[in-house]
């Protein structure tokens, strides 16, 4: 049966074991759950018989209680309570009509549950993107989801989940000068230098760090309640790292450079890396496309069990130029993580999960 996506929808990934997970909406509004593998560190395979909706919107055309909205961002990650254990839940973040944040959460049978995330209350702004990680506490692990808050300010605010507790706690993170209105959000867990700049406030370490767009257009980066700021760094023009309005930004760290991937004004999808000891890298290609979806968002993330191979697997919408719809699309990118700065990326050919 074909699947037929939501132009433009969120688009978010995360791995647990050794299965990828990507997300999107549909266009009757449910959230989808595609599930594949990356073969040889090289390409990626989905598995159609496995994958599926996890989350309805409509019964009878009529919006089911604490649906999905339509053009809901998307956030996803793998948890478990305990430290030293293997993730074994899945959590889904999502928007509903009244733009309240909500969690689904699947233990591993493959049906999703409500979750008492809602129960908070945290109405998020109508433009607001999610991003969210999990990042290891001193004794057990913990979520943290950003969004925008629905003030003049743009606030970017975090509300956190605690393993063993299972409780959710508004954080305390306001940070508010200068998001962009509606930038894309992307998190990982915190690693000296990948911060993007020199000057790092101690009591916001161990905290989760995120990539924003400001609202003069520069890429930023945030931790814990400090204000976030622009990335210490030039473009190849010699001028400050900026991106066009509104890019899709997605972020994964290999543990030698921090990824951070965006979509470019002229469609290519591009990668800043930023070095622990030489600092922000200019950008790089990693592919074009020249069907990817001109308003497509793009998710990344780090395929598993790769050894020393970095294979970035990116989740994007392309458009058939002949029937002019979308369709879900993976291909992966890779290289020696060891590489320098000059060694090209290696890209596989284009997977094709859905319509």
């Amino acid at each position: 049966m074909p699947i037929h996506l939501l132009p433009d929808s969120s688009i978010t990934t995360m791995v647990m074991g050794g299965d990828v997970y990507a997300y999107a909406q549909t266009y009757d509004g449910d959230i989808y759950q595609f599930i594949g593998n990356v073969s040889n560190s090289s390409a990626f395979y989905g598995n159609r018989k496995k994958s599926h909706v996890i989350i309805e919107r409509l019964s009878r055309d009529t919006p089911l209680p604490d649906a999905p909205k339509l053009f809901t961002p998307i956030a996803a990650v793998s948890f478990t309570d305990n430290l030293n254990q293997p993730m074994s839940e899945k959590y889904v973040f999502y928007l509903d009509d009244n733009n309240i944040l909500h969690d689904q959460y699947d233990t591993g049978n493959g049906d999703y549950k409500d979750g008492t995330l809602a129960g908070l209350k945290i109405q998020c702004a109508h433009y607001s993107a999610l991003a969210a990680v999990t990042i290891k506490g001193q004794y057990v692990y913990q979520m943290v989801v950003f969004f925008q808050a629905p003030t003049s300010d743009g606030a970017v605010k975090m509300v956190s989940f605690a393993g063993r507790h299972r409780t959710w706690a508004l954080g305390p993170a306001r940070l508010r000068d200068p998001p962009l209105y509606g930038t894309s959000l992307t998190a990982v867990p915190p690693r000296t230098g990948i911060l993007g700049r020199g000057k790092v406030d101690a009591k916001n370490e161990g905290q989760p760090i995120y990539y924003l767009q400001l609202d003069n257009n520069a890429v930023g980066s945030g931790q814990g309640e400090a204000e976030p700021l622009p990335l210490s760094g030039y473009d190849r023009d010699d001028k400050p790292v900026s991106f066009s309005p509104h890019t899709s930004l997605t972020a994964v760290d290999n543990g030698y450079q921090l990824h951070l991937i965006y979509k470019s004004h002229s469609d290519q999808v591009k990668v800043i890396r930023i070095d622990p000891t030489q600092g922000l890298q200019k950008p790089d290609l990693f592919f074009h496309d020249v069907d990817v979806a001109p308003r497509s968002a793009i998710a990344g993330c780090l395929a598993p069990n790769t050894g020393l191979t970095t294979s970035i697997v990116i989740f994007y919408q392309a458009l058939d130029p002949d029937t002019r719809k979308v369709f879900m699309s993976a291909r992966v990118v890779y290289r020696s993580s060891t590489a320098t700065a000059d060694t090209k990326w290696i890209i596989s050919e284009r997977e094709v999960l859905g319509d």
